[in-house]
């Protein structure tokens, strides 16, 4: 246990840790090329749900069986249309005839890069169906109780925005709506991060103080909570992070958090290579550096007067990113977000949940 100390807070270790990432992560995503198990000529294929949607006449879904499988299928008629939106759910496995699908590769430089999106995303072959077939009904627990969250979030008003907070899914959200989020630079408080889990800690931890094993607990919904939401990379950053924390303090490592987060940053690429070219990836910890770094220069007695702080200390530090993304950037985020990271993380979020 002495050993692991001492090398946890070594600097040289780190140093070494960071190499080994890079090269890692060159290795997995570069130097090795991967293709898809399914032939050119393949005309059915099967497989479980992971996602769908539907827009319009566009149905489209995510399947998964020998590997992660992008499926778009028009919608005939509005009988067809009713029908798929009652019988489709998560986990359900799906037969579909048609035929492959072809990805047009980057011809506008400095665009989004469809193909480049998906390969990143381990999703290699894409399939236009013709034919959609219930294959099998039985659905496994976990995936009983995301559509449970599903379906009680239809029955609301607003499930778009509810879907968003609860389950991190954006996609019902109208597509104005959503630019008009995005381009008042707020669309982070909509993806499911620390901000979410810190919270859901806290309740949690207030509800089992009395309880023995109350971290087990704890980590146990967050985890549960995590793969509900589909294992969103800013999540999964925030729950190792506080994972490692919470270690750290039980094995007396006495580890800085910049430490904790290399540690995790490293854990997360291990576990997927592929997300050293997520957005989301740099975003989450880009962010928590800034703060991590700055906490001494953020603390102010005054709640707004740090909470502005907070915004221009995070804005400060993505505002490359920012731009590299959208080829613009806000200066008004930095208010709107002290006006809306309270108001959604004190009073919304928590009623979502509620």
């Amino acid at each position: 246990m002495k050993k692991l100390k001492s090398l946890l807070q070594s600097n040289v270790f780190y140093a070494f840790l960071i190499i080994l990432i890079s090269f890692y992560s060159f290795i997995f995503t570069k130097v090795i090329k991967y293709q898809s198990n399914y032939h050119e000529n393949t005309t059915k294929i099967e497989g479980k749900i992971i996602s769908f949607s539907i827009d319009g006449d566009k149905l489209s879904l995510l399947l998964k069986n020998k590997e992660k499988i992008k499926v778009a299928y028009t919608i005939k008629t509005k009988e067809e249309k009713e029908k798929l939106q009652n019988k489709l759910k998560i986990g359900l496995t799906l037969e579909v005839a048609g035929k492959k699908g072809e990805t047009i590769p980057l011809t506008i430089p400095n665009t989004f890069d469809y193909k480049k999106y998906l390969y990143n995303n381990q999703i290699y072959f894409t399939f236009h169906g013709d034919i959609i077939t219930i294959k099998e009904e039985k659905i496994a627990l976990l995936d009983q109780l995301k559509n449970s969250f599903m379906n009680r979030i239809k029955e609301l008003e607003n499930n778009p925005y509810l879907s968003a907070f609860i389950l991190g899914d954006k996609a019902s959200i109208d597509e104005e709506e959503f630019d008009a989020i995005t381009s008042n630079g707020i669309s982070h408080l909509f993806a499911l991060s620390g901000m979410h889990i810190s919270l859901i800690y806290l309740i949690l931890d207030k509800l089992l103080k009395k309880r023995k094993r109350k971290k087990t607990i704890i980590y146990f919904i967050l985890i549960l909570y995590l793969i509900l939401t589909g294992i969103s990379v800013s999540f999964l950053r925030a729950l190792v992070f506080m994972f490692l924390l919470d270690l750290n303090k039980i094995g007396q490592w006495n580890l800085s958090k910049i430490k904790i987060l290399l540690l995790t940053a490293a854990l997360l690429i291990f576990k997927n290579p592929f997300y050293i070219y997520q957005i989301g990836f740099w975003l989450t910890f880009i962010v928590t550096f800034s703060l991590l770094i700055c906490h001494q220069q953020i603390r102010s007695s005054n709640p707004f007067f740090s909470l502005f702080k907070i915004s221009l200390v995070t804005f400060s530090f993505s505002l490359p990113l920012s731009i590299f993304m959208n080829y613009e950037v806000n200066i008004t985020s930095i208010l709107n977000n002290v006006l809306f990271v309270p108001l959604i993380s004190i009073l919304i979020f928590p009623l979502a949940l509620l």
